[in-house]
């Protein structure tokens, strides 16, 4: 395991595919993972597989309704108090990206919109469609999909 230390804050945690980014960093880092939901239970059984997988991250699961841009900018200010985060994904589009753009300097923030297969980040702040031709199209992709078989298997 690199012994780098990232604070990841995860908005739309719950989600398979935000599931499946998170298995992967922790992989690689030890640090604190923030988890933005909007159901607790769920964020915890989630966050038990987590702990079992990387004993030395520290996690903690704020509930929000994330849907409006006030409630995004609040749960996002309460999120990087002290350490502002190393990586922030969110599960959603541009307009939940460009919310909280101002509140984070000199943080990588990616988000993903599932419906058009887009991905922003710094850039493409516009978004870019996953090219199945490239390397991070195909990874992005191919977690996506896992996470859907996934769903459909297992629940």
């Amino acid at each position: 395991m690199n012994e780098a230390y990232k604070k990841i804050l995860i908005v739309g945690a719950t989600s398979l595919i935000a599931q499946h980014c998170a298995r992967l960093w922790l992989d690689r880092f030890q640090g604190d993972l923030i988890m933005v939901v909007r159901n607790k239970l769920k964020a915890q059984r989630i966050s038990n597989d987590f702990l079992i997988r990387n004993p030395h991250v520290k996690i903690k699961i704020i509930v929000s309704n994330f849907i409006d841009p006030k409630s995004i900018s609040e749960t996002v200010l309460q999120c990087i108090k002290g350490r502002l985060p190393d990586i922030v994904l969110i599960d959603g589009g541009k307009g939940q990206r460009n919310t909280i753009i101002p509140l984070l300097s000199n943080t990588v923030c990616i988000s993903l919109a599932k419906k058009e297969e887009l991905v922003f980040c710094d850039a493409y702040p516009d978004g870019i469609h996953l090219d199945l031709k490239k390397e991070s199209g195909k990874l992005l992709i191919a977690l996506r999909d896992y996470a859907h078989h996934f769903a459909i298997t297992y629940h």
